[in-house]
């Protein structure tokens, strides 16, 4: 009897440990090391990364960040094949502490790379809570980290929503 509850016992524990563990980030390893880049979303609740395929002459950068310190400025680009999310962030006032940007001052796109249809390019819906939340960015290394989290809406009414945005990377000036 001791036997079969342990068996039991057993089962139940396996069962609900492979059915209730949670997904594992697959970007945790890179989030640990500081050296690591990564810029990531769900757009529509599907995994979104950027890519792109490097040419024999040229490299390609799937992701570019670019910071105007003097202009209180920023652009974020992530692209992949499918498409392009670029964000425009303006007004940014405070380098040292934690920034908090709503669409008040900042302006988002994403478009689609392969279509000429209008409908496939989206802008930020302002009726809506968009932010994109500058944790910190490091004027020595160069290195900013943010998060982010949008709604946009095409000419045609079609809605894209972009959650739980992170992106680690060096930016250029």
């Amino acid at each position: 009897m001791k036997h079969f509850i342990y068996q039991l016992s057993l089962i139940s524990y396996l069962l609900c440990t492979s059915c209730c563990t949670p997904e594992e980030d697959p970007l945790a390893a890179c989030k640990a090391d500081p050296n690591c880049e990564y810029f990531e979303c769900l757009v529509d609740g599907e995994k979104w990364v950027p890519s792109c395929e490097s040419g024999p002459i040229f490299g390609c950068s799937a992701i570019d960040i670019q910071f105007y310190k003097d202009l209180n400025y920023l652009v974020a680009i992530g692209k992949n094949e499918n498409e392009s999310i670029v964000i425009y962030v303006h007004d940014i006032v405070n380098l040292k502490q934690k920034y908090k940007l709503f669409k008040s001052n900042s302006a988002t796109t994403l478009f689609s790379e392969k279509s000429l249809n209008i409908c496939d390019n989206f802008e930020i819906d302002t009726t809506l809570n968009n932010f994109f939340y500058i944790n910190e960015i490091d004027t020595s290394k160069f290195i900013i980290t943010a998060e982010f989290e949008f709604q946009a809406k095409d000419t045609c009414n079609n809605l894209k929503s972009i959650k739980n945005g992170s992106l680690r990377t060096k930016y250029r000036f």
